[in-house]
């Protein structure tokens, strides 16, 4: 038997791209995302976020750390 809790997807990476957003994965949680997208190259993560289970959004930073984000205001802080 699998608990149902382990089985839900709610944190999406997202690529911004013409004018909206495209979903490009799912992941349970915030670290196995952020493991994913650690493999990419960092001088393309611009245009890539990810989205939390409640809504927030976290882009990967120069450095390839993870920082919140706010639509127009730039990184606001990092985690």
């Amino acid at each position: 038997m699998t608990n149902a809790k382990n089985d839900v997807y709610d944190v999406r990476v997202i690529k911004h791209a013409n004018a909206g957003y495209d979903v490009f994965a799912n992941f349970r949680n915030v670290a196995e995302a952020v493991s994913y997208m650690r493999n990419w190259n960092a001088a393309q993560m611009h245009n890539w976020f990810i989205i939390d289970a409640n809504g927030t959004r976290l882009q990967m930073d120069n450095s390839n750390k993870l920082v919140v984000t706010y639509s127009g205001l730039g990184v606001l802080a990092t985690k």
